[in-house]
């Protein structure tokens, strides 16, 4: 466990705001922001959260009292997100028992949707960049409402006039969502190792004060929120300016995982503006996630990649500024006898206009003059690519997965290729924990589906039979459990040729495994017509709508209901059977690798995408 320092002990009835003592007693707003306190000097000690206002200005190329700095950390940190995240994730759920397999291919034609429905992958986006710089990236689910905490279909979001108070456009009414937390508005309980240990949760709120007095969710304590009520507590007014904020208020939304309840409370206030039980939390645990990429065991704040480099980055900026002077001085200089020339001929040296002549009043040969041209000392260049270089070490990148081909030597094949692994092994290591924080939150947000979706909705699917089915569903109705994982792109090797080979050699093996089955007389689920999508998509010049008409086996207007489109898997078989039966198959290509064994749905050698399976979904 972590140590206590001698500051995390019994909180303390202390002041707030013009001196007003606040309800110091357990559970009570004062006793919580002593908590919240503490929280915030654990995140100080641990993630060095004093120091993330500097990083953050030096991403935005803001170095103080350099001139003409080197913003190695913009570089490798621009470089470096794109490789870890996801460009087209992509989910599949499997169930657990085969009655659910209909209610699995509901839900992963649901949550593929709501990832683009939702911008998922921006926010992921965002969280990738915060663990760079802070350590640690946050997230956070909601439903409804950003601000609902659970008021689900009350239409409480909008005020008396029909105004509505949330100007979030993610957020969309009667869906789940989830966002990126700015880390400076986050705080565990001192001692919190793991956001699944988190005893609490306390996310800072800046709304409105108009939006917060008029919001009828909350209490009427929500009527003595003092405008521009800002504390100094974990910010740093340098970057976040909250003094410009006057017509702001900041609230303190705390999720109590022991009592089960969430709480809403402002600085001044001694009253909470809500308290209810806490509807987001789940089986899965809290409403929010962590994402970091260096293990801290022992900690919940892990150390930044961007403050391990920091020393470095401000020597290259030395060795550039002890350059830059030396450019100064590197310019041609003289020493002349007084007297030797007049004003004007002196002017013609200094002027830096081409002139014919000089005339000098003393011969040259009795030292009228003597010239001087310094030169920029060794070594410099040198030490600025060593610097570089064990930089780009620590974050795991080279020269050339950030963009810039390395000349310093000639390499082979081989050696590149070694190159190229040695960083694919780290690179492949965050870009997991990038995926891992996506199924994390999409388990969280399936549960809330579950307990939610009341009203019947329609989404389009395609059945064990390769047809396309509109079907009906609530969320009860899709309850179970499944194993969920994503299948992503890699960053790197995934261009538009790659993809069309991959392709094309799917299609090939599909066949012979289909021949195969056909040969041995054993049933084969295959979908062509998805096989052969899928390859003309990768033809960005080709609609695949004009080559294939998909079987529709059903329309919105008239969706089948769920139950029975979960009794379609045992019937769907001798379908697929007889269409395969009927394909017109080449022969069989030795080169192709081994036939799948007799009834799995699959190929042996078949190219296989990344994947990254992760825990149970369960009710």
């Amino acid at each position: 466990m972590p140590e206590h320092d001698n500051d995390a002990t019994e909180p303390k009835a202390r002041s707030y705001l013009g001196g007003k003592v606040l309800n110091a007693e357990k559970g009570g707003p004062g006793w919580w922001l002593d908590q919240i306190d503490k929280g915030i000097r654990y995140r100080e000690k641990y993630g060095e959260s004093k120091r993330w206002a500097k990083w953050w200005s030096y991403y935005r190329c803001r170095w103080p009292g350099y001139k003409l700095p080197v913003n190695m950390i913009k570089s490798m940190v621009s470089s470096a997100v794109p490789q870890v995240y996801f460009r087209d994730p992509r989910l599949e759920l499997e169930p657990s028992r085969g009655e659910l397999d209909g209610a699995a291919r509901v839900l992963t034609a649901l949550d593929n949707r709501l990832i683009r429905l939702l911008d998922i992958k921006r926010q992921i986006r965002y969280m990738a960049l915060d663990a760079y710089l802070y350590g640690t990236g946050i997230s956070k689910i909601g439903i409804d409402t950003k601000y609902g905490l659970g008021t689900f279909g009350t239409m409480k979001e909008y005020d008396h006039k029909g105004r509505r108070l949330e100007q979030d456009a993610t957020v969309v009414p009667s869906f789940p969502w989830m966002a990126r937390n700015s880390p400076f508005d986050f705080v565990v309980p001192w001692g919190t190792q793991s956001i699944d240990s988190a005893r609490w949760t306390a996310f800072r709120v800046i709304r409105h004060i108009d939006d917060i007095k008029a919001d009828r969710r909350y209490s009427e304590a929500r009527k003595k929120v003092p405008a521009g009520s800002f504390s100094t507590r974990g910010r740093d007014d340098s970057m976040h300016q909250t003094s410009e904020l006057s017509d702001y208020a900041e609230l303190w939304e705390i999720h109590d995982a022991w009592e089960g309840r969430v709480l809403v409370i402002s600085e001044g206030v001694e009253d909470p503006l809500f308290d209810e039980e806490d509807l987001l939390q789940t089986r899965y645990g809290l409403p929010a996630d962590a994402l970091c990429y260096d293990d801290e065991p022992d900690f919940f704040w892990a150390p930044s990649p961007v403050g391990t480099v920091e020393a470095d980055n401000i020597e290259l900026n030395d060795i550039r500024a002890i350059q830059r002077k030396h450019r100064f001085l590197s310019v041609m200089k003289f020493l002349y006898r007084e007297g030797a020339f007049d004003d004007d001929e002196l002017q013609k040296i200094l002027d830096g206009e081409v002139k014919a002549a000089v005339k000098s009043k003393f011969p040259l040969n009795e030292g009228s003059y003597a010239l001087f041209q310094p030169t920029e000392p060794p070594g410099f260049e040198m030490a600025s690519r060593y610097i570089q270089s064990d930089a780009r070490a620590t974050f795991g990148l080279g020269r050339n997965q950030m963009g810039d081909f390395d000349v310093s030597s000639r390499r082979t094949a081989h050696e590149a290729s070694l190159v190229q692994q040695g960083s694919d092994v780290r690179m492949d290591d965050q870009r997991d924990r990038v995926v891992d924080v996506l199924l994390r939150n999409m388990n969280k947000i399936n549960q809330l589906i579950f307990d939610y979706w009341d009203t019947p909705t329609v989404v389009d699917v395609v059945g064990p039979d390769g047809a396309q089915y509109w079907v009906e569903f609530t969320g009860k109705s899709l309850r179970g459990d499944f194993y969920m994982r994503a299948i992503v792109e890699d960053a790197q090797q995934s261009t538009p040729s790659v993809r069309r080979s991959e392709a094309a050699v799917m299609m090939d093996k599909l066949i012979a495994a289909a021949q195969a089955a056909q040969a041995l007389q054993q049933p084969l689920t295959v979908n062509i017509g998805a096989a052969l999508r899928y390859f003309l998509e990768q033809f960005h010049q080709i609609d695949p709508n004009k080559f294939l008409q998909p079987q529709v086996a059903t329309n919105p207007n008239n969706p089948m209901p769920m139950d029975q489109f979960g009794q379609m898997q045992g019937a769907s078989v001798e379908t697929v059977k007889n269409a395969i039966e009927r394909l017109p198959l080449p022969p069989v290509r030795t080169d192709m690798g081994v036939p799948a064994p007799p009834g799995i749905g699959g190929v042996a050698g078949m190219p296989q995408l990344p994947v990254n399976p992760v825990g149970m979904v369960a009710q």
